[in-house]
């Protein structure tokens, strides 16, 4: 668990965000960003597994890496673990006010009400729509709200509603807030400013997308045009205690950023987030916003109040799934060669990139079994017309599959740790990834799908389908945790 502690000013929040724009920004006109590795090698195992890895046992073994990744940022576990060890508090937070929201709303939710003890004078819980929690919830006071995600619809609007009034009512009765918060709360507390329309949001989000822009980029136009972003949530509970738990799916996780910051010190940030709009060439994609935000330029207003009564902490991430995966790979015997993390930028550059690592990797580590981890959020700039199916994750595979065509002994896992990788076709669930070996180009050719065309198209689903490398959702549709994105790459002993 990492502590975030209130903000010092808006001084810090404006620099923080400026940089964190233009780094994002810089990162997509860059034919290649270099992945940050922040995780220390660790020296190889002393006495090896009597049988080391081999080809035929890859499936099996990624198997095993996934299962350690979701027990790794298991969102019960982060809250059981992060529940406050000052009886006072921990007391006060069982008889408090409870929001839930995100796509791992239900299992945080769930621990706290059957692990930690909660039963709120007032719970809300915003679930992924199609979600059925336990009775448990209901039986403890917990309200259950289904919402979309990432294009909110009119029931988004009414779980936001619904959150918004439980902060008020934590204000009014002087209770502290208890707050989970997950990936995808962004789009789960969608609430317009005034003079904005659920069709803006939606349509400013959907062209922002289909642009390829960042979450950080998404997010520094929503808190300009909602209420509950940029510590809304937090103003709505003043002046009683936020205690906000937080699973990040947001690299370097800023908390400013993630869910667009609900219970951080944040503040809108017009110009930015014109300039956002101007560089993905989307401003007039949502007229009403653009124009917002041009009057919110011309006409400053006064700076909403800092956010003074929220403590964040950091849960759950994607560094503890990269490095649960590394752990579990040592574990199988593999010699980790690379695990990498904050990995960002276009998946179909990075996909091809992360093949000649794997590559490199194995002759670098001749007669051993070797393996690389990336962790991080890719994106695909698909255009505003684009009919494809399938996701970064997808695409990353069918990048780094034809960089691996006719390879021998190697095989890749791209996974969405949340077990829903971009969109599928009407009436389909989405796959949660792809896992690829220097054979799936030749299949999916075989299978009549040419997998330069079908890269050149962002129709990576195709490919995926054709090549029989899907991931399937589960029978859930969701794995109920999001910490961005797992590739996991292994190479085997090249036959004499």
């Amino acid at each position: 668990m990492r502590i975030v502690p209130p903000a010092a000013g808006a001084s810090d929040w404006y620099s923080d965000g400026l940089d964190l724009v233009k780094r994002t920004a810089a990162t997509d006109l860059e034919p290649f960003t270099t992945p940050d590795t922040n995780v220390e090698p660790k020296p190889a195992p002393t006495a090896p597994p009597a049988r080391p890895p081999v080809f035929p046992s890859f499936r099996e073994h990624l198997r095993t890496v996934i299962e350690a990744v979701l027990k790794a940022v298991d969102p019960a576990e982060a809250v059981v673990r992060s529940w406050p060890t000052d009886p006072a508090v921990a007391e006060s937070l069982r008889k408090g006010v409870l929001v839930s929201a995100g796509k791992a709303s239900v299992l945080m939710a769930l621990a706290a009400v059957e692990r930690c003890g909660v039963k709120p004078s007032v719970g809300v819980a915003i679930v992924p729509a199609g979600t059925r929690p336990p009775a448990s919830l209901h039986d403890a006071g917990v309200r259950l709200f289904e919402a979309d995600h990432p294009l909110p619809t009119q029931r988004n609007l009414i779980a936001a509603r619904a959150a918004g009034d439980a902060a008020r009512l934590a204000a009014s009765r002087r209770l502290p807030l208890l707050a989970l918060i997950s990936g995808g709360a962004s789009a789960h507390l969608t609430f317009p400013e005034r003079g904005l329309t659920l069709s803006d949001i939606r349509n400013v989000t959907e062209a922002l997308l289909k642009a390829g822009a960042t979450i950080a980029e998404l997010n520094v136009v929503r808190t300009c045009c909602e209420q509950l972003k940029g510590g809304g949530l937090a103003r709505l509970a003043a002046p009683s205690t936020v205690y906000a738990m937080i699973l990040s799916d947001v690299l370097g996780d800023p908390v400013k950023v993630i869910a667009s910051g609900p219970t951080a010190d944040g503040r809108p940030l017009p110009t930015l987030a014109m300039r956002v709009l101007e560089t993905r060439g989307v401003a007039d994609a949502a007229p009403n916003v653009t124009a917002k935000l041009k009057a919110m330029i011309d006409r400053p207003a006064p700076p909403p109040p800092m956010v003074e009564n929220a403590l964040n902490m950091i849960v759950g991430s994607n560094t503890m799934a990269v490095v649960g995966a590394r752990d579990a790979l040592e574990k199988l015997g593999y010699v980790v060669a690379e695990a990498r993390m904050n990995v960002d930028g276009e998946a179909r550059v990075l996909g091809q990139a992360f093949a000649t690592a794997l590559l490199k990797a194995r002759e670098s580590n001749p007669g051993r079994p070797v393996a690389i981890v990336w962790g991080g959020e890719t994106t695909v700039t698909v255009g505003q017309n684009s009919r494809g199916y399938g996701g970064r994750n997808q695409e990353g595979a069918l990048a780094a599959a034809i960089g691996l065509s006719g390879r021998q002994g190697v095989a890749g896992m791209f996974f969405a740790t949340d077990g829903a990788d971009g969109l599928a076709p009407p009436g389909a669930r989405p796959h949660a990834g792809a896992i690829i070996t220097g054979e799936s180009a030749g299949n999916a050719r075989a299978a009549g799908v040419d997998p330069a065309k079908i890269l050149a198209a962002h129709d990576s689903r195709a490919f995926v389908d054709a090549a029989g490398a899907a991931m399937p959702s589960g029978p859930g549709g969701g794995t109920g945790t999001n910490v961005n994105d797992i590739w996991v790459g292994l190479g085997y002993p090249e036959a004499k």
